[in-house]
């Protein structure tokens, strides 16, 4: 049974931000006159989608997919507007490293963007998920961005 969809504003925080539950254990809107004194950390994900690396990090099961999907058909639109392309790949069953790698780095979406000019937008959902099997992931990424295997560095 799919999880019902609640439409709840979702607030980014910065890792080393601070989010204030003051309000009897619930979240000061931040967007509210008292809420952006609780809460200056916190902001909408309008607010840095410019950003080429976002990472959403949180507990299991609070709705981090449903979030990343849900923004990213709301800016897809857009993306495509301006030239852009989409590369979205779901990680949790991946298990080895070869295996992502020859999924990501040799699709036709990243082959394609290597030979052009235009901004590719790539969406890894189920990060934490993958990292169960595949230890290095993180530095894996790291590793292949700043050894010249992007255009750009994030």
């Amino acid at each position: 049974m799919p999880s019902p969809d609640y439409k709840w504003k979702r607030f980014w925080c910065p890792r080393s931000g601070h989010i204030n539950l003051a309000d009897g254990g619930y979240l000061c809107d931040p967007e509210e006159k008292w809420g952006k004194i609780y809460n200056p950390d916190l902001v909408t994900f309008d607010a840095i989608s410019h950003f080429s690396c976002l990472a959403l990090l949180g507990e299991p099961g609070i709705g981090k997919s449903h979030t990343i999907e849900a923004e990213k058909n709301e800016i897809i639109s857009e993306i495509q507007k301006q030239g852009g392309q989409v590369l979205s790949l779901d990680i949790r069953s991946y298990g080895s490293e070869d295996r992502l790698v020859s999924r990501l780095f040799d699709s036709l979406e990243f082959t394609q963007w290597l030979k052009s000019s235009h901004q590719l937008h790539i969406f890894l959902d189920s990060l934490d998920e993958c990292l169960l099997r595949i230890d290095t992931l993180a530095t894996l990424l790291v590793d292949l961005t700043f050894h010249g295997m992007w255009k750009t560095s994030l």
